[in-house]
Parts: structure tokens; C-alpha cells; sequence
């Protein structure tokens, strides 16, 4: 929080995504003001020393004094801007950190147990055709008995 009669913001307001998102959001709020009060404020302190040079300037020297004390300006615009970004991506780097990365380490262990199972399952499947395989009686020949009907190499002798 930004004046002095407000409580100023601590850490356990920052450990849910709704106290980052009120956090991020008020931080760009404010600085997004104070970036275009920069701007305005540097714009008309660069047409004002323009309009009034130093005493014995040329057009040259006196645009190019302007420019250097208007730039500094600049240089707070840019980095409120660069705050309004980083508390941006506060807010993005702790929804991914702290909301989607546990969902997708979640999801990743039941994707691995529902591996796990089905391996089990399968490799379970197999023993037991195997097993069954190997208790069934195999199918006894009569060597005695005579041919079937259909027998083309019995006249073959």
C-alpha cells in the first residue's frame, strides 16, 4: 500500500494468488500514474527550457541542455515502467511456481500411477495365460488308432 496512513503490505498477503493479483495490480496501478506524470512532467519541462535557453546558448546548445535534464525524467519513466513489468511477471512466475506446477506434478503422478497399473495389469494378464497354458493337459494321441477318412498319405506306403 502506498501512503502512510494504510498498512503497508506484508508477506502472508502475498502467499495466495488473490494477495499477489491485489498486490501486482496495485503496484501497476500506481506506477502506470506515476509513469505518465513522468512523461507529462518531462514533455513540459523540455517546451520550457526550450522557450528559455541559458543566457548565450545557440539554438544547438540550448535544445541539447533541455534534452539532458528532460531525459533524466525519461529515465524515471522507464523504470516505473520496468516496476509496472516485474510486478507482471511477480504475478506470473508465482502462479506458475506456486498453482500450475503442483497441478502438473499432480496430474504426472497419476499419469504415472495409471502406467504403473496398467503394467501390472498386463504383465498379470500374461502370467496367468501363461499359467494357464501350462496346467492345461496337452491333447493325448492315439498312435493306434486308425487314420481319419481323409488321410492322403495312407496308400502312400
Amino acid at each position: 500500500m502506498t501512503d502512510r496512513t494504510s498498512p503497508q503490505w506484508t508477506a502472508e498477503a502475498l502467499l495466495t494468488p488473490e494477495g499477489v493479483h491485489a498486490y501486482s495490480s496495485q503496484v501497476e496501478m500506481v506506477f502506470q500514474r506515476r509513469r505518465r506524470a513522468f512523461r507529462e512532467l518531462r514533455l513540459d519541462v523540455f517546451a520550457e527550457l526550450l522557450a528559455t535557453p541559458i543566457p548565450g546558448d545557440n539554438a544547438v546548445q540550448g535544445r541539447m541542455h533541455a534534452w539532458r535534464v528532460a531525459r533524466q525524467l525519461h529515465v524515471m519513466e522507464r523504470n516505473a515502467q520496468s516496476t509496472i513489468t516485474a510486478a507482471r511477471r511477480l504475478e506470473a512466475v508465482y502462479r506458475r511456481l506456486y498453482v500450475e506446477l503442483p497441478q502438473a506434478r499432480r496430474a504426472k503422478e497419476l499419469q504415472i500411477a495409471r502406467r504403473a497399473e496398467l503394467t501390472a495389469r498386463t504383465s498379470a494378464d500374461i502370467r496367468d495365460a501363461a499359467n494357464s497354458a501350462l496346467v492345461e493337459p496337452a491333447e493325448v494321441v492315439d498312435v493306434t488308432a486308425e487314420p481319419p477318412a481323409f488321410d492322403l498319405f495312407r496308400n502312400a506306403k
